[in-house]
C-alpha cells in the first residue's frame, strides 16, 4: 500500500502517476473543515467533497482525505490544504 502525505496551494496540481488533484475551494461542511477537489485518474475525472471529520474520496485506486485546511483571512494569500493519498484503500471500506 503506498501511502503519500500532500500540500497544495490552490491553482496547484499534485500528480503522481495518473492521479491528478486540484482545489475547486475551501470552506466548511456540516461543521467540519471542508475541500472540493477535481480529482482526475486515466478512468474518471470528477469533482470530489472530502472533510477533516471523515468524508473521504476514492478514485482510480486511491483514498484521499483531508488532514487539514488553511483559508487565510487576507484573502490575497492562497487557500492551502495537506491530503493522505493511500492506494489501495479505495476497495477496503472506511
Amino acid at each position: 500500500m503506498d501511502i503519500e502525505e500532500i500540500t497544495i496551494d490552490q491553482g496547484a496540481q499534485w500528480r503522481m502517476e495518473d492521479l491528478r488533484i486540484g482545489i475547486v475551494r475551501v470552506g466548511e461542511h456540516e461543521g467540519s473543515d471542508a475541500a472540493e477537489l477535481l480529482v482526475r485518474s486515466d478512468a474518471e475525472a470528477r469533482h470530489a467533497l472530502i472533510t477533516t471529520s471523515g468524508r473521504d474520496a476514492d478514485v482510480g485506486g486511491w483514498r484521499i482525505s483531508l488532514l487539514s485546511a488553511i483559508r487565510p483571512e487576507d484573502r490575497s494569500r492562497r487557500e492551502t490544504v495537506r491530503l493522505r493519498a493511500v492506494r489501495g484503500a479505495a476497495d477496503t471500506g472506511p
